[in-house]
Parts: structure tokens; sequence; C-alpha cells
């Protein structure tokens, strides 16, 4: 049985190369995640027209007002999200803006999580 030599060898892989970047196009072609991306990219730039628009911009701190004392206080848009009370969090307290911290803050959450 004969070795193939190296120019076989680099042939096939090179071969197999064209193949699997022509089959890629076909399956993205096929279900149309091209387009997916196309569309999603456009919905990404209209949600942040809209957030501009509404003051809500980028920001990593919410400040959120209590809806029963009127109170005001800030809180790290991370904590806010990963709340287990999110939900009942959202009863007790409304989004009322967002601000840009330069510090990275730590936060020991006060909301009650009934």
């Amino acid at each position: 049985m004969k070795t193939p030599d190296f120019s076989t060898l680099l042939l096939l892989v090179g071969a197999f190369i064209i193949l699997f970047l022509i089959l890629r196009e076909v399956n993205l072609w096929y279900w149309k995640i091209n387009q997916h991306i196309i569309n999603q990219r456009t919905t990404n730039f209209y949600l942040e027209r809209i957030a501009n628009q509404l003051g809500c911009g980028d920001g990593n701190v919410v400040v959120l007002e209590s809806v029963s004392t009127g109170k005001t206080q800030e809180m790290p848009l991370r904590e806010w999200l990963a709340s287990d009370a999110l939900e009942e969090n959202r009863k007790l307290y409304r989004v009322i803006g967002m601000k840009w911290s330069e510090k990275e803050t730590t936060f020991e959450s006060n909301i009650p999580s009934n």
C-alpha cells in the first residue's frame, strides 16, 4: 500500500475546507440565519433610539422610586435584574431612570423580598 504524499494531503485538506465553506453558506441560507442577524441588529438599533429618547440610555445604576412612599434610591443594575423577587419588586418600586457610575458598586439589597 502506497502512502499519500504531502501534496495529496494538502489537496484533500483544501477540498474539505472549500466544501465546508460552501455547505456552511447553504445551511445559513436555508435557515435564514443571515436574515435573522440583520433583523436583530435593526431591532437593537431601534431599541437604543427609543431608550435614548426616554432618557434611559446606558447605565449601570437604576434609580428606583417607592410606589407607596415616593422615596428614591439607587441600585446597581445587576442587583436589580438578578433579584430573586424581581416581579414583586416591580410592584413595590418603579424605575425612574438610569445613570452611569464610574466605579463598580457593591450593594446589599435593602429592598424587601417578601
